[in-house]
């Protein structure tokens, strides 16, 4: 079956028979195909912006827009029931991967047709549903609980380079001033080249203290790192905390 927007909530375009023998083997084989990186053309009803507007605004008004078609891989796509005609699957993918339109392809490959009746998220990057909240258990949970299962930022942006600021190099972001190779006790160009591709405009980097709070974020260059955001707060609050053996904290606003 068939729909526009590729989903069970989607208006029935075409309606055909399975294909002849179509079994587990044969839809091994084929998610066999759909595996790797591949081009991929994102549905109308999709946010992907086209003359300034989201193809799913168009598709509402009755349009069809011509789309290009963007890279990406499928790194694991496995089979998990087969109960025809509906099959279960479980997808491996990049970002920017539009699963419904995976599904429709794969239907179009079969002939049949295909849209997808259900779609569960169970990880997105390093976090996994387990680490969730259910909607409606955020409103029955107290407030320090909630605290409590907050990630902190350091761990969500883990992929990008991070620089433990000494208390020289902290008073110098203070004044927004650019931190200097020797100044961080790193080689810059190491850096740029581990974590980050040398054709992008703008390397971000985190500024801390050596306990994670994030100072600040700056952009790398081959000598320097030019600060880009600075939270004051955490900035003096570091800087008290490394000749005093005060520990009040920041204001919550600056923690965020």
């Amino acid at each position: 079956v068939t729909t526009h927007t590729l989903d069970a909530d989607g208006q029935v375009l075409d309606t055909q028979p399975l294909p002849p023998a179509l079994d587990t083997a044969r839809l091994l084989a084929l998610l066999e195909q759909f595996t790797g990186e591949q081009e991929q053309l994102p549905p109308m009803y999709s946010a992907v912006k086209v003359n300034g507007k989201r193809l799913y605004e168009h598709a509402r008004a009755g349009n069809t827009i011509q789309r290009k078609a963007r890279t990406i891989t499928v790194h694991r796509l496995e089979l998990r029931a087969w109960t025809p005609p509906v099959a279960s699957f479980t997808v491996h993918c990049s970002k920017g991967t539009y699963i419904r339109q995976l599904v429709h392809d794969r239907g179009q490959a079969l002939g049949c047709g295909a849209h997808v009746t259900r779609l569960e998220r169970t990880q997105s990057g390093p976090f996994t549903r387990e680490q969730t909240i259910p909607w409606e258990e955020l409103t029955e949970r107290s407030p320090e609980d909630l605290f409590g299962r907050c990630i902190s930022p350091v761990t969500v942006l883990e992929h990008i380079p991070r620089f433990a600021l000494t208390p020289t190099a902290a008073k110098e972001l203070q004044h927004g001033r650019a931190l200097p190779a020797d100044l961080l006790e790193q080689d810059l160009s190491l850096i740029l080249a581990a974590h980050l591709p040398q054709d992008t405009g703008e390397h971000v980097c985190l500024l801390t203290d050596p306990t994670d709070n994030i100072l600040g974020i700056g952009n790398i260059q081959e000598d320097r790192v030019l600060p880009r955001r600075v939270f004051p707060s955490w900035v003096a609050f570091f800087l008290k905390n490394s000749t005093t053996s005060n520990h009040d904290k920041p204001p919550l606003e600056e923690k965020r």
